[in-house]
């Protein structure tokens, strides 16, 4: 489905592009859907959903996820490996 303003395809954006993150983070850490579901508290189905992008994660389910990759809740929102949010690498 197509997005209907710029800000709902700016969201629609963000959603894939964490998702995309959060799928290479938990291959880093060699971790199955499964594993990570259960070690952050996420039910597997919606890990899935939102690897996807095609589900917003509430906050208070970032930091129980970024514990259970084993990095900081803002790598999740890096776009490349060593960044930070405010773009410094680590």
């Amino acid at each position: 489905m197509a997005a209907k303003n710029p800000a709902e395809a700016d969201h629609r954006a963000a959603l894939v592009a964490f998702g995309q993150r959060v799928r290479q983070l938990r291959h880093e850490a060699g971790l199955t859907q499964v594993e990570l579901a259960e070690a952050s508290g996420i039910d597997r189905a919606a890990l899935s959903t939102i690897e996807s992008g095609k589900r917003d994660l509430g906050v208070s389910k970032v930091f129980p996820l970024a514990a259970a990759l084993g990095v900081a809740a803002d790598r999740l929102f890096a776009t490349s490996p060593g960044e930070t949010v405010d773009g410094r690498l680590d």
